[in-house]
């Protein structure tokens, strides 16, 4: 399943990493929270999502002023990285009623969309609902 595309949404709650609320919309992070656009710092560094569950998981990224780029990582695959695709996913989106897990299960995400830096790659490896 693959998606990518330029989405116009309703405003909602945004949950960031770190347990930093802002304001987002509800099918994408809000422009305005997001850091600047840009892509790959110094053309070397891109986040990047590593999707080792057996869910499908839906990213964000804006490389210029022109709104976020969504689309599906399907189970098994990434997205971003300079060495993969040379996308610079700046969110993960973790769906309503789930919950995604990571660092050897250590890490648990709630519902809501998490930053992703410059210098990470998230790796997925739990995902229930």
């Amino acid at each position: 399943m693959t998606f990518v595309g330029k989405v116009l949404v309703t405003t909602a709650a945004l949950v960031l990493a770190g347990s930093t609320t802002a304001t987002a919309n509800a099918a994408g992070p809000d422009t305005a929270a997001a850091q600047a656009p840009g892509g790959c710092f110094l053309g070397l560094v891109c986040g990047a999502l590593d999707n080792r569950t057996n869910h499908a998981v839906y990213v964000a990224w804006a490389d210029d002023d022109s709104g976020f780029d969504y689309a599906w990582v399907a189970p098994g695959t990434k997205k971003g990285g300079r060495w993969n695709d040379g996308i610079d996913v700046d969110y993960f989106f973790v769906e309503t009623g789930c919950q995604a897990t990571t660092n050897g299960w250590i890490t648990w995400y709630d519902p809501g969309w998490y930053k992703i830096t410059d210098d990470q790659t998230v790796t997925l490896n739990g995902y229930s609902c």
